[in-house]
This record gives C-alpha cells, sequence and structure tokens, in this order.
C-alpha cells in the first residue's frame, strides 16, 4: 500500500513541479503580470489552509477515500486550469487545488504512520520523502523546456494528466484491495457469499490495471518504439 501511494505521489509531484514552473508564463499569458502571479501563488496557499481544517475529519475508515479523491481533483483543476479562457476561474481552480493538497498530505502522513512500524518508520518516511523530492526536481527541470516548447497551457494539462495518472494509480490497486478482502472474507462463511464480490469484477479489474499499465508505459517504452517504427 505505501508503495503506490509513493508511486501515486511520484506522478502527480512530477506534474506539479511541470505547472509550477509554467505559473509566470500562465499569469504573463492572462496579461496580469507579477499581481497575477502573486495572486495564482496565494489562491493555492489560501486553500491549502482551507482543507487543512479537513484534518479533523479524516479517520482510518475514511483515508484512502480522501486520498484518491483528493488527487482526483489536484488532477482534474489541474487539467481544468489549461483549459480556461479567464484568469478569475484560474484562481477558483487554485483555490480548490490547493485545498486537495491539504486533505490528500493529511491522509498519506495518517496512512503512512499507521502503516509503518515503529522500527522503520524513520527510514520509510526518508526513501518516500527522497523519492517524491527527486521526482519534483525532474519537473522543475522539464518544466522550463517543455513551456518553451508546448506553451503554459499545455504543460499545465500534462500536470493535470500526472495528477489524474497517480489517482488512477490509487483506485486500481485500492480496487483489486477490497476484492481480495472481501473475497477472503467470503471465503470462510458461507452466509456471505450473497453480498461477495461480483463475477465479473475480476475482468473489470484486470482491464481498469492493463489501462493504468499502458499509461505508465506509454511515454518511455510504446511511444517512442512507435515512432522508430514509424521512421
Amino acid at each position: 500500500v505505501l508503495r503506490t501511494i509513493v508511486l501515486a505521489w511520484v506522478a502527480l509531484v512530477f506534474g506539479i513541479g511541470l505547472a509550477m514552473v509554467a505559473d509566470v508564463p500562465l499569469a504573463e499569458l492572462f496579461g496580469s503580470g507579477s499581481t497575477g502571479y502573486g495572486l495564482m501563488i496565494g489562491a493555492f496557499g489560501a486553500g491549502s489552509v482551507i482543507g487543512s481544517f479537513a484534518g479533523r475529519k479524516l479517520h482510518e475508515r475514511n483515508e484512502a477515500r480522501a486520498l484518491i479523491l483528493g488527487t482526483i481533483v489536484m488532477g482534474a483543476t489541474t487539467a481544468g486550469i489549461a483549459l480556461s479562457p479567464w484568469f478569475p476561474p484560474v484562481l477558483a481552480l487554485l483555490l480548490v487545488c490547493g485545498a486537495a493538497d491539504a486533505v490528500i498530505m493529511i491522509a498519506d502522513r495518517s496512512i503512512q504512520q499507521r502503516r509503518t512500524p515503529d522500527a522503520v518508520r524513520s527510514r520509510v518516511v526518508g526513501a518516500s520523502e527522497a523519492m517524491i523530492d527527486i521526482a519534483l526536481s525532474i519537473g522543475f527541470v522539464l518544466g522550463g523546456p517543455a513551456v518553451a516548447a508546448l506553451g503554459p497551457r499545455a504543460t499545465y494539462a500534462i500536470g493535470g494528466a500526472c495528477g489524474l495518472l497517480g489517482a488512477a494509480v490509487l483506485a486500481v490497486v485500492a480496487a483489486w484491495f477490497i476484492y481480495a478482502r472481501r473475497r477472503q472474507a467470503c471465503a470462510s462463511d458461507t452466509a456471505c457469499a450473497t453480498v461477495g464480490p461480483a463475477r465479473r469484477a475480476p475482468i473489470w479489474l484486470v482491464f481498469a490495471s492493463a489501462i493504468v499499465l499502458l499509461a505508465l508505459i506509454w511515454q518511455p517504452w510504446i511511444e517512442s518504439l512507435l515512432l522508430r517504427l514509424m521512421r
């Protein structure tokens, strides 16, 4: 579970790194300059403060759901910024994005602390933070060339797609986990057979897993292979 969360975070923060580099060019695209850039950063920060209050409502039963939904919201709002023709909706979307960011950070820390033994918690946290920081740094490095080649809107769209990909990874793994847990519970209790997982559930899970896997390997492997074959 922790590996899956870190993998989703890597995809998400890579997209965030791309989008952060595109903030200033996007503000200039709307003609708002440094004032607009300040409003964009302030909107995200205000959203983070608002989202932090959700920590009082999160507990063991809803943390995983909050993590998945928050990641979806972050990806969707980041992609939505790329599609906005006006500047005020950008600020509103950044406000929501900041709130979602705070929610998933709280949920992630809670799950990580609960599932990690005391003896290795510092090592697990250190390793996960290192991977996340590396992904963010790569996003920063590639953000400049991406903005120069594609423009700030397309860069934001790529960042949103990375966030949605992270959400897809979380959702598919969570679905497999729920399916396995229900199947195990119903296998030991014949009275549970009528409320166990549907027969089609593994088919849909395999299909969803294949889609997510294809998305993960498309850019580094499949797309480059197709380009070589088309030459």
